[in-house]
């Protein structure tokens, strides 16, 4: 983020200059975020057989096909149990690819909200993805902040912070202080400029360190792991015992046979 007297001199009262914006753009940045890298179809909806419910399904699967096929029967129990795997996994899958979907638009949405900005001295209403380092932009009650940016004038500014800070009460903003894209301006007006833009504001470091795949797990997880763990053991003594119960009628007529001399 750039200090706000560097800042403030390049803008002074009249914004950038129409030739400064290609080139600021091109030193800082656009105003928009790399989107988190994602994995093909087929490895996403792989991904759902990690969950230990279906592992413990599969595994019924393997052990029942075994017995029917030792058996002859019992092969409508292996369809039933697979078509609920497929339901499971299937409708897992398709939920995920929708909120993805989704969340795409609601981004593309969000790049091109209009935002007001002075060039040249004239104000003008622009595409958020199209704001550079150095803009002075125009902001009042009800509108987001499109960049990290110092605040050039005030006038009885407040902006609503809860998403970085948790705080529930909207904070006053003074000249020289910093606001950050993704805030709301809950009061007031003023004029701010752009001092980072796209995955160098703060909204971008945050999305940026939630994408990395962290090896480390917290005590939670670990709690959580074993408990799948120990599910997962039960689950399969369960769907041997189930797999192997005497339920023969053959086998309970002998038992019974034996049991009274017969």
């Amino acid at each position: 983020m750039l200090p706000f007297d560097t800042l403030k001199d390049q803008a002074g009262t009249n914004g950038l200059r129409i030739s400064q914006v290609a080139e600021f753009r091109r030193k800082f940045g656009a105003n928009t975020m790399t989107p988190p890298p994602r994995e093909s179809l087929w490895k996403q909806y792989l991904k759902n057989f990690d969950d230990p419910i279906i592992r413990i399904l599969l595994f019924a699967v393997a052990v029942s096909t075994i017995v029917s096929l030792i058996r002859g029967s019992g092969f409508l129990d292996i369809i039933g149990i697979l078509i609920a795997i497929l339901l499971s996994t299937g409708i897992a899958f398709f939920n995920e690819y929708r909120s993805s979907r989704e969340f795409d638009v609601l981004n593309a949405t969000r790049d091109d909200m209009a935002v007001k900005v002075i060039r040249e001295g004239h104000p003008s209403s622009i595409p958020s993805r199209e704001i550079v380092v150095g803009d002075l932009i125009i902001l009042e009650a009800g509108d987001a902040v499109p960049a990290d940016s110092w605040v050039y004038t005030a006038d009885d500014i407040f902006t609503d912070e809860s998403a970085f800070t948790g705080e529930s009460e909207p904070v006053p903003k003074d000249t020289g202080e910093r606001v950050l894209k993704g805030a709301f301006i809950t009061a007031g007006k003023g004029q701010v400029i752009a001092a980072a833009v796209g995955d160098s504001a703060e909204m971008g470091v945050i999305a940026s360190a939630l994408g990395i795949d962290h090896t480390t797990q917290t005590p939670l997880e670990h709690k959580l792991e074993d408990l799948a763990r120990v599910i997962s053991t039960f689950g399969y003594a369960m769907a041997v015992l189930i797999s192997v119960h005497p339920g023969d009628p053959d086998r309970r007529s002998n038992r019974s046979e034996f049991r009274y001399g017969k």
